[in-house]
């Protein structure tokens, strides 16, 4: 496409099969990513310190047992196929250092975890915070370890099932999203959840909006 072409909800919902857009650069800011968040589609751009590159999202999609159809390939050259080859193998290769690059902890406010246990759902004014941390690995004598290296920074979210602050762009969904960054734990880099935010969080769309499955402290 090009740069600056306008993709706004209309033309997302017409494109049933597209989970991935990725561009160069800075995000199109003519992408309507609110819309693509509740589409279920993907929207990355190499000019983030925190997205993969258009090499290793594309490369995923191709290996992916639902990736792209197999028609897409039908008119596909060798050389093309080489490419495509050559990267999943770089990318994957990528994917596992990324991998073992961060370390999360998550904690709850008092309370958040039992009646969650409980009740299935978190109350209003639980507080989640993930903190996520670089790790460094080394091969020692009693095999590969890995250790925290570095602060990154913290996901906080508030819970809030009333939406009581429709106006502020980081509330909504039933939650207070914000990412605060190492070096400034006093004001959130987040500007807006639905581009910043929520379309990690598609996935988990039927568990309100979190990863329930990886805390083993929030099952009975």
């Amino acid at each position: 496409m090009r740069e600056r072409t306008p993709l706004t909800h209309k033309i997302l919902r017409q494109l049933p099969n597209l989970k991935l857009i990725a561009s160069t650069g800075a995000k199109n800011a003519s992408i309507d990513s609110r819309a693509a968040a509740e589409l279920g589609i993907t929207v990355t751009a190499t000019g983030y310190e925190s997205t993969a590159t258009i090499e290793f999202t594309w490369a995923l999609r191709v290996a992916s047992p639902r990736g792209p159809p197999r028609r897409s390939f039908s008119k596909s050259t060798e050389y093309r196929q080489r490419i495509a080859r050559l990267c999943i193998r770089r990318s994957y290769a990528f994917f596992l250092r990324v991998q073992r690059r961060r370390s999360y902890t998550v904690y709850a406010s008092p309370g958040a975890a039992e009646a969650y246990r409980a009740t299935g759902k978190f109350p209003d004014g639980s507080v989640l915070v993930k903190e996520v941390q670089t790790t460094s690995t080394a091969v020692m004598t009693t095999g590969t370890v890995s250790h925290v290296d570095r602060l990154k920074g913290r996901f906080i979210t508030v819970k809030d099932s009333k939406n009581s602050h429709p106006d502020n762009k980081l509330w909504g969904n039933g939650w207070g999203w914000s990412w605060f960054d190492a070096d400034n734990q006093v004001k959130t880099t987040s500007k807006d959840f639905r581009t910043d935010c929520l379309g990690c969080h598609v996935p988990a769309k039927t568990t309100d909006w979190i990863y329930v499955s990886g805390y083993p402290g929030l099952k009975k």
